[in-house]
């Protein structure tokens, strides 16, 4: 399937940025995706890091959640809130997530890969196909369900972006 949709979110200010890291994490986590973490750079004025969640649907369908953050013209500073000091993060915040799908994406197992449906070789060109069984599933089963899975993995890129707004007190671009 390919790209669903990509989102923008920046913010320059002061802002929390364990509470961004945790609330993040806990964003997909709570959701049972797989949430691996790619990368983590920290250099004296900026941050940056990126993720993935995974969100198998179904042995057919999985949606892919990739996550990249960059903060720069980091000045690491302590704010007084409720009477504790916190922690926090002056400079600019840049958040981009892109949400994407994957058909038929066949774990690699010990046996080696494991497709659901299994791409037919015509034997006399060569070529790779689709098997019959696989133009079924898409023309009868699948395409039900195609658009409600989409639209809520959309849904849900949508709903993190709320949520950096809610934790950053900002508006977003999208």
């Amino acid at each position: 399937m390919g790209l669903l949709t990509q989102l923008v979110f920046r913010y320059r200010g002061t802002m929390d940025f364990n509470r961004f890291f945790k609330e993040s994490k806990a964003f997909y986590t709570d959701r049972k995706f797989d949430l691996v973490e790619k990368v983590y750079k920290s250099k004296a004025d900026e941050i940056e890091g990126s993720w993935e969640a995974v969100w198998r649907v179904d042995m057919y369908t999985k949606i892919i959640y990739e996550l990249e953050y960059k903060v720069i013209d980091v000045k690491f500073i302590t704010e007084e809130r409720g009477g504790k000091r916190v922690p926090m993060v002056e400079g600019k915040i840049r958040v981009v997530i892109r949400t994407s799908a994957e058909e038929n994406y066949g774990e690699t197992g010990i046996a080696g890969k494991k497709e659901i449906f299994p791409k037919r070789i015509n034997k006399k060109t060569g070529a790779h196909g689709e098997s019959w069984l696989h133009k079924i599933y898409n023309k009868v089963t699948f395409r039900d369900r195609e658009e409600g899975t989409y639209g809520e993995a959309i849904l849900i890129a949508h709903q993190y972006i709320d949520m950096l707004k809610s934790i950053f007190g900002a508006e977003a671009r999208y």
